[in-house]
C-alpha cells in the first residue's frame, strides 16, 4: 500500500487558517470580493482537511468500511477541483473587473462550470467504473485510467485564465499582473512536482499558496481604500480612469460636492458628520451594480457607470439628483444634504485621466457657481476652459514680464478743496500677447 505525506497538507491547513484568522479580525469582508475570497478559503479549508481524513481512512481500511472510503475519497475529488475552478473563476473576475463588456466573464464562467459538471459525473460514474480510483477486496486503494484527469482540467482551466488575461491586459491592474506573472508559474511547478513524487501531497499546498498570493494583492492592503468610508480613495479613481481609457472602455462620470456640509458637522458634531459621509458613500457604491462609487475629496464623491445610452446615463444622473432632493436619516437624526454635480462621458474621446479629472472639477466649479446644480462637461465647457488656461497664462506670463505698472487717481474732496487720498489702479503697459 502507498504511503502518502501529509506534512504538506498540514503546513497549507495552518497557512488557511492563519488567512481565515487574520481575514476576520481586520473585517475586511466588507465587498463582494471578500465574500467571494472568504469563498475561497473555505473550500481551500475543507478541501485540505477532506484529504486528511481520506488518507487515514485509506490506511486503515480494515476499520473502515469500503463504500466509506469510497464516498469520501469521491467526495475529496470532486471538492479539489470545485476549490480550484472558484479560484479561477475569481481570477477571471478579477481581470474582468475594469471591463464593462462582459462576455469574457459570461464565457468563462461557462466553460468552468461545464467542466466542473462534466467532473461531477465522471466522479459518480466512477462509483461503478473506478475510473479514477477504486478499492480491491482487499481494501487497497487502486488508481484508475482517468486518475490524473483533474489535473487535466485544472491546466485547462488555467489555459482559460492566460488567454482572458491576454485579451484583457490593457484593463487589468497593476495587482494582477503581478499575481499573472507569479501564481501560474507556480502552480504549474507544484502540479508537476506532484505528479513527478506522487507520495507526496502538495495539492492543498497549491490552494494554500494561491490563496495567500490573492490575500497579499488584493485582501491585505488598504492604501487605496478610503479609510472612513471604505469606498476607493481619489488614487483609486485616478487608477479606474488609466483602466478604463487604457482598455477603451465607454462610461459616464458623476462628480458629486455636498454644499455647505461644515453646518452638518457643527448642528451634529463631527461625528455624526463622518456617519453620514458613510451612509452617502455606501448609496452611491450600491446605486448600480457595475457602478463603482470613490471618496474624492473631503465631501467630494466620483462615481463611475457604464455608458449604455443617453437614456440610462440621463435616468443614473436623475436618480443622484432626486435622492438629494429628499432627507437623509440617521437614527433618530434627519437633515437634508444638498449637492452640486458634474458630469462627464467618455465614448472615445482622446482625454487622458488628467484631462477627465480637469474637466470634472472644472464642470463642479461651474455648478458651484451657476445657477443650475448640474453642469456637463463637453465641446462647450472644454472650450470654456481652455479659454480660462489661456488667460491665465497670459497673466502670469505678463507679470513675469513685467508687463503691469501702477496707476494711482487722486481723490479730489470738493469741500476742502484738496486731494485728501488716491486711488490705486493696475493697469498694463502693453496689450502685446493678450
Amino acid at each position: 500500500m502507498v504511503k502518502w505525506s501529509l506534512a504538506a497538507e498540514l503546513l497549507a491547513a495552518m497557512m488557511i487558517v492563519v488567512l481565515m484568522v487574520y481575514y476576520r479580525e481586520k473585517k475586511l469582508a466588507v465587498t463582494r470580493k471578500g465574500k467571494v475570497y472568504r469563498s475561497c478559503l473555505g473550500l481551500s479549508l475543507a478541501t485540505v482537511l477532506l484529504n486528511a481524513v481520506c488518507v487515514y481512512t485509506i490506511e486503515h481500511t480494515e476499520q473502515v468500511p469500503r463504500a466509506v472510503n469510497l464516498i469520501l475519497n469521491s467526495a475529496y475529488f470532486l471538492a479539489a477541483v470545485l476549490t480550484c475552478s472558484v479560484i479561477v473563476l475569481y481570477l477571471c473576475y478579477l481581470i474582468l473587473e475594469h471591463v464593462y463588456d462582459k462576455r469574457h466573464l459570461r464565457r468563462a464562467l461557462l466553460c468552468i462550470s461545464g467542466g466542473t459538471l462534466g467532473y461531477l459525473l465522471l466522479v459518480l460514474w466512477n462509483l461503478s467504473s473506478g475510473v479514477l480510483f477504486s478499492f480491491d477486496p482487499g481494501g487497497n486503494y487502486r488508481r484508475g485510467p482517468l486518475n490524473r484527469i483533474g489535473y487535466a482540467l485544472m491546466a485547462a482551466e488555467l489555459l482559460l485564465l492566460a488567454v482572458c488575461y491576454v485579451q484583457n491586459r490593457a484593463s487589468v491592474n497593476r495587482p494582477m499582473v503581478k499575481l499573472m506573472h507569479t501564481l501560474p508559474p507556480l502552480a504549474i511547478f507544484l502540479a508537476a512536482f506532484q505528479l513527478a513524487y506522487p507520495q507526496v501531497l502538495l495539492n492543498g499546498m497549491m490552494m494554500a499558496m494561491a490563496d495567500l498570493i490573492l490575500f497579499i494583492s488584493f485582501q491585505s492592503s488598504r492604501i487605496e481604500t478610503d479609510g472612513l468610508t471604505g469606498i476607493g480613495n481619489r488614487n483609486s479613481f485616478f487608477a479606474e480612469l488609466s483602466l478604463r481609457v487604457a482598455g477603451r472602455q465607454q462610461f459616464q462620470i458623476v462628480l458629486l460636492s455636498l454644499q455647505q456640509f461644515v453646518t452638518i458637522n457643527q448642528r451634529f458634531g463631527h461625528q455624526r458628520g463622518d456617519a453620514f459621509l458613510y451612509e452617502v458613500a455606501r448609496y452611491l457604491d450600491g446605486l448600480c451594480r457595475q457602478a463603482r462609487a470613490f471618496r474624492f475629496g473631503n465631501v467630494e464623491f466620483a462615481v463611475v457607470f457604464p455608458w449604455r445610452g443617453e437614456t440610462e446615463a440621463t435616468d443614473n444622473l436623475q436618480k443622484l439628483r432626486e435622492r438629494f432632493q429628499r432627507n437623509w436619516r440617521l437614527g433618530e437624526v434627519e437633515t437634508r444634504l444638498t449637492a452640486r454635480f458634474a458630469e462627464l462621458i467618455c465614448t472615445g474621446q482622446s482625454w487622458s485621466p488628467t484631462q477627465i479629472i480637469e474637466g470634472l472639477e472644472y464642470g463642479l466649479r461651474l455648478a458651484k457657481a451657476g445657477p443650475e446644480d448640474t453642469v456637463r462637461f463637453n465641446e462647450r465647457t472644454a472650450a470654456l476652459l481652455e479659454k480660462e488656461r489661456m488667460l491665465v497664462n497670459i497673466m502670469r506670463r505678463s507679470v513675469l514680464e513685467r508687463r503691469f505698472q501702477v496707476w494711482y487717481q487722486p481723490i479730489y474732496d470738493c469741500q476742502s478743496g484738496t486731494f485728501t487720498s488716491q486711488r490705486r489702479c493696475s493697469g498694463s503697459r502693453t496689450t502685446k500677447g493678450i
